[in-house]
């Protein structure tokens, strides 16, 4: 391996894949950083779970056993892609794990992803990696479409899987539009929940973002989060808590995170966890005490976080995975996942 030249405070690495003008680089973490704080970039950096801030969160807690390889392509001295991703073995994978990372992509700059893939699977194949898992992405991601074009021509051979969903839905303009999307049944039992939620003594709903102010209220979501099914409780291991607050506390310093309370005279009954990337709202987790299930607070908290989306311009709001029915009663429509293994040999 040959170091480039420093360029400030910043070190890359040129590694042995290489043409004349595409070549295949390791970036620091500090490189990655300041690419993605890089207004003059072309990356589309569209994937809430690839940000630097959430990934470099996920390796701190999660990746003590494998080599990281923040992989990226130049070409004609321009970085046209990154996969962030780890090395386990003789296999190579994705950064992220699917109990906390919902989907991944490849950071791509726009036309630029075919050269870029190629590039990339050209160099693990010649430093003789034996296949890339590539995890869950959504089929309409790019990382999908550039897999399958270039796994055609250039013979790599895929194997695909279809996983799980995610359930998203397009954000109106006002909260009467929204509410007119749904079922007229499901219209009714939003207005009979909140009559009956509104009767059963003074209701709030709170809203935070600094970094601050979250920080300091993830002791009581964490308590809501457990205290609302069994296995959310068997979820919240000692790590993954630690990985959940380092995470809200980083997003939120980017100004990425909304936190929010359903109080019922004052006492927290309900909470959602959202994060915010390009107008879409991403419902990432949510919890709720037990004691307050007769008032539907769990589902009335999503509601007014989708009410509370609308009111600030949003576009989207993306449930994430799982099929829960909620979910399509709020006008959720299911995209798919798919799983990727790409064979180097």
């Amino acid at each position: 391996m040959i170091k480039m030249k420093t360029e400030g405070n910043r070190e890359h690495h040129r590694l042995p894949y290489a043409s004349e003008d595409t070549e295949v680089i390791l970036l620091s973490w500090n490189d990655l950083f300041s690419i993605w704080h890089d207004k003059s970039s072309d990356l589309q950096w569209n994937c809430l779970f690839m940000l630097p801030p959430w990934i470099r969160t996920w390796w701190n807690s999660f990746g003590t056993s494998a080599e990281p390889l923040l992989y990226a392509v130049r070409h004609r001295g321009k970085i046209i892609g990154i996969a962030p991703m780890q090395k386990n073995g003789n296999v190579i994978s994705m950064m992220g794990s699917s109990d906390v990372t919902d989907y991944v992509d490849f950071i791509i700059a726009h036309d630029s992803g075919i050269l870029f893939v190629n590039a990339l699977l050209s160099h693990m194949h010649k430093l003789g990696f034996n296949s890339l898992e590539l995890g869950e992405v959504r089929y309409d991601s790019v990382a999908a479409d550039c897999i399958n074009e270039c796994s055609r021509s250039m013979g790599w051979k895929i194997e695909k899987s279809e996983s799980e969903r995610i359930y998203e839905v397009e954000l109106p303009f006002s909260w009467e539009e929204y509410i007119n999307l749904l079922s007229l049944k499901e219209r009714h039992e939003i207005r009979r929940k909140m009559r009956r939620l509104n009767g059963a003594g003074h209701v709030s709903y709170r809203v935070l973002g600094q970094k601050d102010d979250v920080d300091k209220a993830m002791d009581i979501f964490i308590m809501l989060f457990r205290s609302s099914l069994p296995e959310k409780d068997r979820f919240m291991t000692a790590t993954r808590e630690i990985f959940f607050r380092d995470l809200v506390g980083s997003m939120a310093s980017y100004g990425m995170v909304k936190l929010a309370f359903l109080d019922i005279d004052n006492v927290p009954a309900a909470a959602t966890l959202c994060f915010l990337h390009r107008s879409t709202v991403f419902l990432y987790n949510n919890g709720f005490d037990r004691k307050y299930s007769d008032l539907s607070a769990g589902i009335l908290s999503r509601i007014m976080s989708i009410r509370q989306s609308i009111s600030e311009g949003q576009r989207k709001y993306d449930f994430l995975k799982g099929d829960e029915a909620y979910k399509r009663k709020l006008g959720g429509s299911p995209v798919r996942l798919e799983q990727y293994w790409v064979k180097l040999k």
